[in-house]
């Protein structure tokens, strides 16, 4: 993978990258936002490697009880992206957890 200037090259397609060229992408975005250093045009560059890495596995998010939607987003707090719902319930917030280790993680076959 290219990197340039401290970055990932922008250019190379998220569907072209290797499972783990995804996750390094990825994790090394999300530790910049954690940081409060992401650049505001990175934002969308880390939500697509995250997006095309939990299109490669068949990990499946826990449901909202909001909405029902299975798509939950990690930052300072835990919430769906859909609703904006904020669990607090502890077993529901380690089912996430765990999804996400599961996606960071697992073997996939792509």
């Amino acid at each position: 993978m290219a990197e340039t200037n401290g970055g990932y090259d922008t250019g190379i397609p998220h569907d072209e990258m290797s499972v783990e060229e995804l996750r390094e992408e990825y994790a090394e975005l999300h530790e910049q936002m954690m940081s409060g250093v992401l650049e505001a045009n990175r934002h969308d560059r880390m939500m697509g490697a995250w997006n095309e890495l939990r299109e490669r596995t068949e990990v499946e998010q826990p449901e909202c009880p909001e909405c029902g939607a299975r798509n939950w987003g990690f930052s300072d707090h835990t919430e769906c992206r859909d609703c904006a719902f904020g669990p607090a319930d502890t077993d529901l917030l380690n089912d996430i957890q765990s999804a996400w280790d599961s996606i960071m993680h697992a073997e996939v076959s792509a």
